[in-house]
């Protein structure tokens, strides 16, 4: 068999060897032909980034030749918080957002957003190769990424599709994306999803919020001025934001008014104007929300209910109880009653008014600074009521049998190893329940609780409807056990509907478009005696009118009373009308002693404040009177039914079944009379001095003994002229 010539295929897996031995022989006469090794890794590289820009070239023509659709638009909905009669107290949302049409808007401020981001917009295809050149070098200069290059197309992506990390991956991918999007969309879409999406600082998504949120206006009417003062904040939104780094953010705006001359976009006139025209910045809000401490507690119950998906984004529309004038009110007469009391240590307070009749809250304020703290003090400041819990003490003495016009000892009380004093340890002795509930007296109060223990105070006032833990202890006599505001309003509420008590409600519905997702509906239980209410109702109506409470009178029916707790750490003063009733607590977060401040002092006068302004063009009404309840006059000497004959008499109200009887002190009395026919004497009557039963005393006069005719006066028969009337 011949051999196979050397060469051909036959011989190729055998000669491999060879082949590399004979390699470097073969490399070294290729370098000695093509030159020096520089000159051969050069051109390999020369020949790489031709092939390579070929296939990219084609890749890219191939890949962006089909459009891309960008995800569609979220559409996340704030949820809005309403009062009672429809104004809106806040929104609850990640993201301000306010959509406008690119139609809608005026060229200068399309023009100043071009000037600022991308002045070819209009003219590319998605790239700006000379604005990625650009970059390029500075980026090679710089040796990191120093700079954008970004068309709008580009941001949008970035914005929609992709993240902000920096890679020259995700650079590439952002590229091709651009190219297909402009493939997908016309220029005025992408325009306009860009100006709805960018954020601008301090909270504002797209044009239209940050013209809300920086110039209160809307983006339509924004000038050019104004519109390149926002133009200038996208491109860094924090240090652009006007209301904190103002000099920066005049800078980049001048920079984009100059660019908006430079191509045409403002005359020369224009542009000098835009310079020089005053920019009137809204500040940031001390609060973003109205009743900053009302929508606090709304937005918790709802994140409770539903979660914060649900709430920051489905749109709900939550109607509350409270009424906005009140609301106003309240903050008004709670920030004034704070400072005046600056100089006596006052710190903070809280003031909550419900509707007995509904139990719907209509103003509450759980502080005077919500930015400061979001403490709410009307709803979780647990702080000692003082003497505003004996209203609790008398409610159980009277549903023990007690009336407040029964006697009672104020003098110093010993309860075990306690001995409790009187404000100013003063005591007046022998006085009745009503009076020593009107001057707050402390002895009284224990005496009562001694006779109808701690246990009934405390079933009284759960029945009223304090929730808070209480303990069994003598203490309870003066309030020593910690409520909140909102309860304490909710207990005396239940007075002044009556004894019925209800729960307490913020929130009136809530709506999901034009569905009802919840709905109040209220409850009440006749949890105290109207009879019981109504006495009591009496009792606290002294105190407004000749007790510690009198700086709250206001004019008309009302019932209250104050508290103090020990070293002056707490002041109250919870009172009611017939048709409103409203808690006022003032004090420190941290306990701290105030300077004599007490519940008759300024809480007493806030809650007047509130109330009189609440109530005015309301006709003053009293409290109606309840079946098993007579309105009876008492002889003030013997305590008992007044007669006709009695010297001094009031008016009171008592059980129907507790009337007591008739006067003893004066139910005979003794007359002068005619001592021959027992009646009304005449002049010439004989005299007699006889006793008689009140309701048998005569009422005729003797016809028996007449005075004589000529005895008595004459008509004169010459009257005088009448004159003339002057200087008479």
């Amino acid at each position: 068999m011949s051999q196979p010539r050397k060469g051909t295929n036959a011989d190729e897996g055998g000669s491999r060897e060879g082949f590399a031995v004979s390699l470097p022989g073969r490399m070294a006469r290729w370098r000695t032909q093509r030159g020096s090794a520089l000159s051969h890794a050069l051109a390999w590289i020369s020949l790489l980034i031709v092939y390579g820009a070929v296939a990219l070239g084609v890749g890219v023509l191939l890949i962006t030749r089909r459009p891309y659709r960008l995800p569609a638009v979220e559409s996340y909905l704030p949820s809005t918080v309403y009062a009672s009669d429809g104004t809106v107290l806040a929104r609850f949302a990640d993201e301000r957002r306010i959509p406008i049409h690119v139609q809608q808007l005026p060229a200068r401020v399309i023009e100043a957003v071009l000037a600022a981001e991308d002045t070819h917009f209009y003219t590319h295809h998605g790239l700006d190769w000379r604005g990625i050149l650009r970059a390029a070098w500075v980026d090679l200069c710089a040796g990191r990424f120093a700079q954008g290059g970004s068309t709008i197309t580009q941001q949008l992506v970035r914005l929609d599709v992709l993240d902000d990390r920096r890679s020259v991956r995700r650079k590439i991918h952002e590229m091709v994306l651009a190219l297909r999007v402009e493939h997908a969309y016309r220029k005025d879409e992408i325009l306009e999803r860009y100006l709805n999406a960018v954020y601008f600082g301090g909270g504002a998504y797209g044009i239209g919020a940050a013209a809300e949120i920086y110039f209160g206006k809307s983006a339509a009417r924004l000038t050019p001025a104004e519109s390149a003062l926002l133009a200038g904040s996208i491109r860094q939104p924090g240090e652009g934001d006007p209301r904190y780094h103002f000099d920066i953010a005049r800078g980049r705006q001048q920079a984009i008014l100059a660019a908006m001359q430079r191509h045409g976009w403002l005359t020369r006139d224009a542009y000098q104007v835009a310079l020089v025209e005053p920019l009137h910045i809204h500040p940031r809000p001390r609060s973003i929300w109205r009743a900053p401490y009302v929508v606090e507690a709304v937005r918790e119950d709802l994140l409770d209910r539903y979660g914060r998906d649900v709430v920051y984004q489905d749109g709900l529309a939550i109607y509350t109880t409270v009424k906005v004038d009140l609301q106003q009110t309240a903050e008004q007469a709670l920030r004034h009653v704070v400072a005046a009391g600056r100089s006596q240590h006052v710190g903070n307070g809280a003031l909550v008014a419900l509707d007995p009749h509904s139990g719907e809250i209509r103003a509450l304020v759980g502080g005077t600074d919500f930015t400061a703290s979001q403490f709410n003090r009307a709803l979780q400041a647990h702080r000692q009521p003082g003497s505003a819990f004996k209203a609790f003490v008398y409610q159980a003495a009277i549903d023990n049998g007690h009336l407040l016009s029964d006697q009672a000892l104020d003098a110093p009380v010993t309860a075990g190893d306690w001995s409790p004093e009187n404000f100013g340890a003063h005591y007046h002795g022998k006085v009745t329940l009503e009076t020593a509930l009107a001057l707050s007296l402390n002895s009284v109060s224990v005496r009562l609780v001694k006779e109808v223990s701690p246990y009934a105070v405390i079933t009284a006032a759960i029945n009223a409807g304090i929730s808070s833990p209480l303990r069994p202890t003598m203490a309870i006599a003066l309030g020593a056990y910690e409520v909140t505001p909102l309860e304490m309003a909710r207990a005396f509420a239940t007075y002044a509907a009556g004894g019925k008590t209800c729960h307490p409600a913020l929130i009136r519905e809530i709506r999901r478009g034009q569905t009802v997702i919840w709905r109040r509906r209220a409850s009440f239980h006749q949890s105290v005696s109207p009879a019981t209410a109504f006495l009591l109702t009496q009792g606290l109506r002294a105190v407004i009118a000749r007790g510690t409470g009198r700086q709250a009178d206001i004019g008309r029916p009302a019932a209250g009373k104050t508290g103090t707790s020990n070293d002056f750490r707490d002041a109250w003063f919870i009172g009611y009308t017939p048709d409103l009733c409203a808690a006022v607590w003032v004090g420190n977060d941290d306990r701290r002693p105030m300077r004599g401040v007490v519940g008759g002092s300024l809480p007493a006068q806030a809650w007047a404040a509130f109330m009189r302004e609440a109530l005015r063009g309301y006709p003053a009404t009293n409290f109606p009177i309840p079946t098993g309840i007579a309105n009876v006059k008492i002889c003030t000497a013997s305590n008992e039914l007044a007669l006709p004959t009695c010297p001094i008499v009031v008016q009171r109200y008592l059980p129907s079944n507790r009337v007591p009887g008739l006067c003893q002190l004066h139910y005979w009395v003794t007359r002068r009379v005619c001592a021959e026919t027992g009646l009304l004497p005449n002049p010439t009557c004989p005299h007699a001095i006889q006793r008689f039963a009140y309701d048998q005393l005569p009422t005729q006069v003797c016809p028996i003994h007449h005075q004589p005719i000529e005895s008595l006066p004459q008509p004169d028969t010459n009257p005088p002229a009448s004159g003339n009337g002057v200087g008479e």
